[in-house]
């Protein structure tokens, strides 16, 4: 039975409300969810508590307001390549980031898919793009990744407000999928990851002094990360029409910083910026 629950579609709901063995079949199910999202490509999975998500989120991060009667989430990762913080070209971590996220997505549908096969609803939250832009100004998204990520037991936040792997630091990339399966969570890590006050790498390196010890600047962080977003866009285009001399205009028109913000925006606005991943020691190679 157990066999016909994990592999046939459309009958894994009925035999999971049927059984008395209902704890056994979601061992055996949390699983293979997380042995095929490793085989999928991940390099990490872990089951969150969309219990604790949804006493712990804020407003519309919750997941039950994405997906209602959500039982679990499940959050996963890629690392990123080491190799891309040696080079000078901005363009290149870019693209890396960008690359990331569109595997990301797919691997979140795909695990979607199979959830959705055996009964249960599951949606791929995306992992960067699209997000609300007006209540929430483009800074949060549907789903808190990071936290989602602590919640399964991957790792924790740091001063940074980067998520911290044990291995990868914050060197990493997430996705989450929300489900109505009733999936075993993961502990949370209690294990601290960042060194705080004894390591200020990321605190000295930011460049738009947005780390603090007891707090986290977000627009100071966004407009060096982010310069190029549609907030830039915006902001370059009333400079062209407050300009009053016209070869003043012309010259704002043609400079670089459109063709800057015409590249971000195309391939998903991914950040300009990523100093404090790139000084943080945790998980760093030896």
């Amino acid at each position: 039975m157990l066999e016909l629950f994990l592999n046939n579609t459309r009958v894994g709901l009925q035999l999971y409300f049927n059984n008395p063995l209902r704890a056994e079949l979601m061992d055996k199910l949390t699983k293979a969810v997380k042995d095929i999202t490793l085989k999928l490509g991940a390099d990490m999975v872990g089951i969150g508590s969309a219990e604790a998500m949804n006493r712990d989120a804020n407003g519309m991060q919750k997941p039950d307001k994405n997906l209602p009667g959500t039982k679990a989430i499940i959050s996963f990762g890629l690392r990123m390549l080491h190799s891309i913080f040696k080079t000078p070209n901005i363009r290149i971590s870019r693209a890396n980031y960008a690359h990331l996220h569109e595997e990301l997505d797919n691997l979140a549908w795909k695990v979607s898919a199979f959830l959705e096969e055996r009964g249960f609803d599951a949606i791929p939250i995306p992992s960067a793009v699209p997000v609300e832009m007006m209540e929430r100004g483009g800074v949060l998204g549907d789903i808190s990744h990071r936290h989602a990520a602590v919640q399964a037991g991957l790792g924790r936040i740091g001063l940074s407000h980067n998520f911290l792997h044990p291995q990868l630091g914050p060197r990493v990339r997430l996705g989450s999928v929300l489900t109505t399966a009733p999936l075993v969570p993961d502990e949370p890590l209690n294990e601290e990851l960042c060194l705080g006050e004894k390591c200020r790498k990321c605190m000295e390196s930011c460049p738009g002094k947005a780390i603090y010890n007891d707090r986290f600047e977000v627009k100071a962080c966004l407009s060096v990360m982010h310069k190029y977003n549609l907030y830039g866009l915006l902001k370059h285009i009333g400079k062209i029409i407050s300009a009053s001399d016209p070869e003043e205009k012309k010259r704002l028109i043609f400079d670089r910083t459109l063709s800057e913000i015409y590249m971000s925006l195309r391939s998903g606005d991914p950040p300009f910026c990523i100093k404090c991943i790139e000084v943080c020691p945790v998980g760093y190679p030896k």
